[in-house]
This record gives C-alpha cells, structure tokens and sequence, in this order.
C-alpha cells in the first residue's frame, strides 16, 4: 500500500518521527485508537514538551484542565466581543451607522479519550512542558472564514469537515462498504486489534497521517487559506520551530492529522512568531456527551460517544476483546432500557442473543477485530424492529441513537471559577435533591402538601 501513496505522503512518513528530535502525531479529535497509541508513544519517548492545537491564548487553562477534580467530559468556552458598525432603520438612508457590540461563541471539547485530554494530563504526569500552538481565538473568531457566523450561536472549535467532504474517502467508504467516513476511520483504525495502539504506535500514526493525507489532497491552496487552514499552520510552525530552538530533548506535536503533512514540510522555513497573545476571554465549563456527537452536528466529533466512552473504559480495564464486550453489554443494557420503559415490543432474552450472535457474525464477515459501532446498530435494526423498518411511530431508531450518544456530563473544580448564579442554581438542586450528574430527561412526581422537600423541589423547578 505505501508504493501506492504519492512520494511526498511517503516521505512525510519518515520523517514524522525522531527527525531533529520532533514527533509529529496526527490524530482525530476523540478518538479512543489515536487515544490510546498517543499514550503509548508518550511514555516511549517521555517528551520535553508536547505542543497542542489549540488556541495559543488559552495556554491560562492548562492547569484547570490538568487538575484532578476536573473529570470530562468538560469544555473551554471561548467569547470574543468587539464593537462593529451597523445601520439603525432602513427609512432615512443618511443615517449615520452606529457602533454596537457583537460577541462570538466557541466551544473546545475534551472527554476521556479525546488525545488532546490525554497530552494536556500525561505531559503533566511526565514532567513535560505543554503548551498550545494555533491561532489565538481572538483572531479566529473574527476571521474571514468566520464572518457569516451568527453571532447569538455557539460553534465548535475543532471541525473535521474535510473528511466529510473528501472525494478520496467517499471512493474507499464505497469500495469497502461503508455507509460514511465514520464507519470508513472506524473500519481502519478503531477496529484494530488493542495491542496495536501500544506496540506498533509508529505504523498506527503512519497510516493516520496517510488517510488525513490524501483527504488533503481534494483541496487547492487558494480554498485552504480561505478557509484559515493554511494560516493556522503557519502560525503552529513558527511555534514548533521557536520551541525547537529553545528546547533540549524530544518535542510531541499533537495536531488534528489533516495539518500534519504541511506542519512537516514547512516548520523549518516558519517565520518567527510576533508577540505572545494576551490571555483569551475564555473557561473550563462542563460539558456532555449529546453535545460532543456528530449526529447532532458537532462538527469535530465521532457518531454516539457513549458507545466509544464504554470501549475506552475496557480498554483502560486491559480487555483484549474491548468492542466484543462493549457490544455484548449495549445489547443486555438497551434491551433492559426497553422492558423498564414497559414498551410492549420490549426485546428479549431470545433477541438480545440472537443480534449478540448478528453482531459477532457481521464483524467477522466485515473483516473486524471485534463488533464495531455499526455492526451493533445493523444487527439491533434487524432483531429488535418487527415488521418493516419505517412503519413504527415510537421512534426506535432515535432512541437507539440517544441510547449510544451517552448522558454523561462532566465536573470542574471550585477554581474553575463559575459565575455565582451557576453555583448557587447547583447548590439549591443539591438541597432539593435534583440530580445534576447526567443529562436524562427525567419526569418527576411532587406531593407539594405532604412533603416539604417536595415544595422545596417545586421552588427549584419555578426559578
């Protein structure tokens, strides 16, 4: 497959690792497999430093992120704010425009297998100095690439649009079989067998930098500049450089994989970087896991992230058969979800055999280590749907979809510094015994004359 790949992918790939010492790490943003070989290469190498795509004015939360009350999933919160002019009333045309503030939004999510949690933590744990290298969000958020952008609406940022779009990854989804690029990375990269991700880290990243590689490739110049990709690798060049010169040792740079090529061939010529950015208007927020799936548009993230959360939880667990357990489990757990919710077509024990079976028989058919994401979703679609897939009105397919997305939410500490509304709202839910460490819809039932912590509730849901 390498003689296959266009020579400079190839000659990328040589040089990723050990060349003047540096170790560029092409990863997807929460991925469990890049995860994992990213922990690997860390306590092979045992870094200086470790340089993070991230905005490089948000080097400030770096400690909040590494605390140990900070449990994920947990996001930075990035505003901006800057006055712009805008026309008061469309009657008088000689209105002189007015000046009127407008704020940007963003959100930087982590969870337990995002690899730039993983950096940010075991940096820490080793000794390694960590830092953040990408643009400032100050200038992100007024780029060009930004200005259509609603001001009132939130945006993630971190995207992965280019696979989304990518010609050469749509061919090989279809040539394999795939539905999408989800199940096209899932297919060649998380269905590997677990001891690949520590024992063969090097080959793992290789093929990483391969596949966001050639995405790269269905894309000119002039549409990546406009679009701030080729901007913000100048910027994180000129810091792998400035960090190469004043550091002694290894250097880790971990950046999304479709940066990677550029960032290799272009470090050594960066210019030098301009003053340090002032601290960022930013915080360390909690977060949760509907907010962190793809299907629900988030654009940076991987389909169902409670269904990758519990093959990363046994694969910390050291099972060698993660996605076969993981599987196994989702199945007896719905199915259990189903009967508690008294649906009368509720699976069974006979079904919930029978599509563990489908699902073990669909990976080995596909080629995969274990049951995978999809592999689970088609033999649930077949055992547990009677009669034809579009007839049912209780929306099975969106319950199965919330099913894997997961209802975590993460925690921060006190020095994360929430505003005192939001303290004092969790205190009273706390008093009133309101449980805040999910994001289920709950129904709950109140005998506001009998029992006083009830009317104490009932207060609680007023305000």
């Amino acid at each position: 497959m390498d003689s296959l790949l266009p020579p400079a992918i190839g000659a990328a790939q040589a040089a990723m690792f050990g060349t003047d010492e540096l170790y560029f790490v092409p990863i997807r943003h929460h991925s469990p497999a890049c995860a994992m070989a990213l922990r690997a290469l860390l306590q092979s190498v045992r870094p200086a430093a470790i340089l993070i795509e991230g905005p490089d004015d948000l080097n400030h939360l770096l400690p909040l992120l590494q605390h140990p009350q900070t449990r994920p999933p947990v996001a930075w919160l990035c505003q901006s704010t800057r006055q712009t002019r805008r026309a008061h009333g469309t009657d008088d045309p000689d209105e002189e425009a007015r000046s009127a503030p407008e704020t940007r939004t963003s959100f930087f999510p982590f969870c337990d297998h995002s690899p730039e949690w993983i950096a940010a933590r075991e940096g820490a744990a080793l000794g390694a100095q960590v830092a953040l290298i990408d643009l400032p969000w100050s200038d992100k958020a007024w780029s060009g690439a930004e200005d259509e952008q609603d001001g009132a609406t939130a945006r993630g940022l971190m995207h992965e649009r280019h696979f989304a779009h990518s010609h050469y990854l749509a061919a090989m989804a279809a040539r394999l079989g795939c539905a999408d690029h989800h199940e096209l990375w899932e297919r060649l990269f998380e269905l590997r067998p677990v001891e690949q991700f520590s024992g063969d880290w090097h080959g793992f990243f290789a093929d990483v930098l391969a596949w966001c590689a050639m995405a790269r490739q269905d894309y000119e110049p002039a549409v990546l500049e406009a679009e701030l990709s080729l901007p913000r690798e100048r910027h994180m060049a000129a810091h792998i450089r400035a960090w190469r010169g004043k550091t002694s040792g290894p250097i880790v740079i971990v950046t999304g994989g479709f940066h990677t090529l550029e960032l290799l061939q272009s470090w050594r010529k960066a210019r030098p970087l301009k003053a340090a950015p002032e601290a960022g208007e930013a915080w360390l927020i909690r977060y949760s896991f509907d907010k962190l799936d793809a299907l629900n548009g988030y654009g940076a993230g991987m389909p169902s992230p409670g269904y990758h959360q519990a093959v990363w939880e046994r694969m910390q667990a050291g099972d060698t058969q993660p996605h076969r357990t993981v599987a196994l489990d989702q199945l007896t757990a719905l199915a259990r979800r189903m009967r508690t919710q008294d649906q009368g077509d509720a699976a069974s024990t006979a079904l919930v055999q029978a599509a563990a079976a489908q699902a073990l028989r669909l990976a080995a058919l596909r080629g995969n280590a274990g049951p995978g994401r999809q592999d689970l979703i088609d033999a649930t679609r077949s055992c547990f749907v009677k009669g034809a897939i579009d007839e049912g009105t209780r929306g099975f397919h969106a319950e199965l979809r919330h099913f894997l997305a997961g209802t975590r939410l993460g925690d921060i500490p006190p020095s994360a510094g929430s505003p005192p509304l939001i303290e004092d709202a969790r205190r009273l839910a706390l008093a009133a015994g309101v449980r805040l460490d999910d994001s289920t819809p709950r129904n709950i039932r109140l005998d506001l004359y009998r029992k006083p912590r009830h009317r104490l509730r009932s207060r609680f849901f007023h305000a």
